[in-house]
């Protein structure tokens, strides 16, 4: 269980697996800055997530945030797992048909059929 990273030229997927939690935030914002720095490119897999609370999803809006800022790629892979996923965000209070109130982001990656 953890993250298990996969790189190819100028793109990174980080996998994540088990629980995303508090306990895993510090090393899953170390895999993202070394990918903003590193990649053009990062998807996020979190189709073998088996729980994910509010540090985790906020680390990865923030992390969306500053790859649109860089002119880089940040993508959530849900696949099988994305009703699971979604009921994570509306329990954690995110809006997963409208996206933030702020409109931080250009493109949301909780928002509709963007995962």
């Amino acid at each position: 269980m953890g993250i298990r990273i996969e790189k190819k030229n100028k793109t990174r997927v980080l996998h994540i697996e088990g629980d995303a939690t508090i306990a895993m935030a510090e090393e899953l914002k170390n895999q993202v800055a070394q990918g903003l720095l590193e990649s053009e490119s990062l998807t996020i897999s979190l189709e073998k997530v088996a729980d994910i609370d509010i540090s985790c999803i906020q680390l990865v809006c923030s992390a969306n945030r500053s790859f649109e800022n860089h002119n880089k790629k940040l993508r959530v892979k849900t696949g099988k797992n994305s009703e699971q996923i979604k009921k994570f965000l509306i329990e954690a209070g995110y809006d997963t048909s409208g996206g933030c109130p702020e409109g931080a982001c250009k493109q949301c990656l909780w928002k509709g059929d963007s995962r």
